[in-house]
């Protein structure tokens, strides 16, 4: 069987690599914690305040943020070519797929800066300043 490109529904063919990334995302955020990691996560320290818990919690909150895009945008294409609409054009192919290989390096650039954000944020609503610093430290050094 031969496929040739003007038959492929590149919208959906589109589609579909942004839900395998977007599912490739949130199964990194629940999954890809190992057995070491599950064990110094769950320790508790500084009274209750577990930084390890902390930083997997705001790494998982910004694999999500990222992974609803990709898939809201990948279920939009596929509805679109569900729906009838079909384009070949090497521009418009061009146009959508683009955006899926920048949006992921941009997420792995980004990825340590947002949770280090994150972690500020969560941190300055328990305690005060000068302690913010130092726990971010923490909880961004542990791995």
């Amino acid at each position: 069987m031969k496929v040739e490109a003007a038959q492929i529904s590149w919208l959906w063919f589109i589609g579909a690599w942004y839900d395998i990334f977007g599912a490739g995302l949130l199964a990194r955020s629940f999954l890809a914690a190992a057995s070491k990691q599950l064990i110094t996560q769950s320790s508790s320290g500084f009274g209750g305040f577990s930084a390890p818990l902390l930083r997997m919690f705001c790494e998982q909150k910004i694999d999500a943020q990222f992974a609803i895009c990709l898939l809201v945008i990948g279920f939009l294409l596929q509805a679109l070519a569900a729906l009838g609409l079909n384009s070949n054009g090497a521009v418009v192919i061009l146009i959508l797929f683009v955006p899926l290989p920048g949006s992921t390096v941009f997420y792995i650039l980004s990825r340590r800066n947002l949770t280090e954000r994150y972690i500020r944020a969560a941190l300055s609503t328990r305690f005060p300043a000068d302690d913010v610093e130092r726990l971010t430290a923490l909880a961004l050094s542990i791995k």
